[in-house]
């Protein structure tokens, strides 16, 4: 796993979204679902994650990189959480684009919820 992902995964865990903030370029695009615009705004971006997350308890979440090129890496994972005492599986993909200095310059998901 590396380092970015690895962040993204804590910061979900932890209810941390700050973590974040330093894996982020600064002309960075978060697509965090393919029907709404990007995020490339640091606060905006951890605003909605701290919305999101805040009511998930006991995160696990397992994945697997399916593709590691130089800039690119492609993750299927998945995460089971509680919410709101409801058992929640999510199933997901992401691609993740790094810059030359190894910060996340793109990433795009897609996921599907049970």
């Amino acid at each position: 796993m590396s380092k970015i992902e690895n962040i993204i995964f804590r910061a979900w865990e932890e209810k941390n979204p700050k973590l974040l903030e330093s894996i982020l370029a600064k002309d960075f695009k978060w697509h965090e679902d393919s029907y709404s615009p990007a995020f490339t705004d640091v606060s905006k971006l951890i605003s909605q994650w701290q919305n999101d997350i805040k009511e998930h308890e006991d995160v696990q979440i397992n994945s697997a990189e399916i593709l590691k090129d130089e800039n690119i890496t492609v993750t299927h994972w998945r995460a089971k959480f509680s919410k709101n005492s409801k058992k929640v599986e999510v199933d997901g993909v992401f691609i993740i684009t790094e810059n030359k200095d190894g910060k996340l310059k793109e990433f795009k998901q897609w996921t599907q919820a049970r």
